[in-house]
């Protein structure tokens, strides 16, 4: 993988994240300038950030923060419609629109900036002249006075969609993506062309895969981890695919039988010791004899092809040999009498 690695870059702490996920769930709307201010110099005036060779934190890096708060959970929030308070005769209509019984979330791209903003409400729409329609847009953590009317036909589109550990096979070079992109000044999701990707193997913390991305705003480029990716719902084909092969996998394995599974192993050759064989004599044959039995005649020895059915034929052949050998003995025994 090519490409020149992202210079250094403005960092918040992990206690002023915190912080700021803590107002931002107290208020659940953009804080006000009030607040951001208040939070810019309780963070310049803790140790991490006074002294030399500290970096400052500025106003609008904190305020950035609160407008592009999109992690996975965030993403996946199902933003009630917004209150309109001058809408007009059309109304307002939510960002997350219900379809069939399945919920449509949409982003949309700024026109100040070019960045993407998840939407929370559609406000209202305009015709003007030939041109594509627009809608008044509501972004989602922006307070009223952030709406804009934005064009319908290239800059509002499907959600993108935050990826899994287990989904960075579905990010291909030359796919389109939205990428998390951190500068001094701010940082936002813009559009973004896959040029390469680094496939990693994956351990406890997740996906380690590494990609080289190109900026269609600025043509910047830039090596990113997944959690940095957002991939366009475009690309659920291939994750469908791939679950498909593995459930096909899956089932397969299960129908194979334990004989197809497993080869049968040859039975072993059982060995018979016909000196250690003894006969037991019935009850009415009167009591033990004083001469020992007849030993049996010695089996010859096996092969490996003997089978278990084989041996017990053998031992079924000697029988009436020795019931011969008893009648001959009661015989000799009468004529004595």
């Amino acid at each position: 993988m090519t490409g020149q690695a992202p210079s250094l870059l403005f960092r918040f702490t992990d206690t002023e994240v915190a912080k700021m996920e803590e107002v931002l769930r107290d208020l659940n709307a953009m804080p006000k300038h009030p607040v951001i201010q208040g939070l810019t110099d309780d963070f310049n005036a803790s140790p991490d950030r006074s002294g030399d060779g500290k970096v400052p934190v500025q106003y609008n890096q904190v305020r950035n923060w609160f407008q592009n708060r999109r992690s996975a959970q965030s993403r996946k929030m199902m933003v009630p419609p917004v209150a309109e308070e001058h809408h007009p005769v059309d109304g307002s209509y939510s960002g997350n629109s219900s379809l069939d019984g399945g919920h449509v979330q949409f982003e949309a791209k700024s026109a100040i900036n070019g960045a993407w903003y998840d939407v929370a409400a559609f406000l209202s729409h305009r015709f003007i002249g030939t041109k594509d329609p627009e809608v008044l847009v509501r972004f989602t953590w922006l307070g009223p006075e952030e709406d804009e009317w934005i064009n319908v036909r290239k800059c509002v589109r499907l959600r993108s969609l935050p990826c899994e550990a287990a989904e960075c096979v579905a990010v291909l070079p030359g796919d389109l993506i939205l990428c998390f992109q951190e500068g001094k000044e701010q940082a936002l999701y813009f559009d973004a062309r896959v040029l390469d990707a680094q496939r990693r193997r994956h351990d406890v913390r997740g996906c380690r895969c590494r990609f080289l991305v190109r900026y269609d705003h600025d043509h910047s480029e830039e090596i990113v981890p997944l959690r940095k990716v957002c991939r366009r719902p475009e690309t659920d084909f291939r994750l469908q695919i791939l679950h498909a092969s593995r459930a096909a996998a899956s089932a397969d394995a299960q129908n194979v039988s334990p004989v197809e599974q497993k080869p049968q192993k040859a039975h072993k050759m059982m060995d018979v010791n016909t000196a250690e064989v003894t006969v037991v004599r019935n009850p009415d044959q009167g009591g033990p004899s004083d001469k020992p039995a007849a030993p049996l005649p010695a089996a010859p020895a096996g092969t490996h092809g003997d089978s278990v059915s084989d041996v017990q034929m053998g031992n079924v052949e000697v029988i009436p040999k020795v019931e011969a050998a008893n009648e001959a003995h009661d015989d000799n025994m009468n004529v004595g009498a």
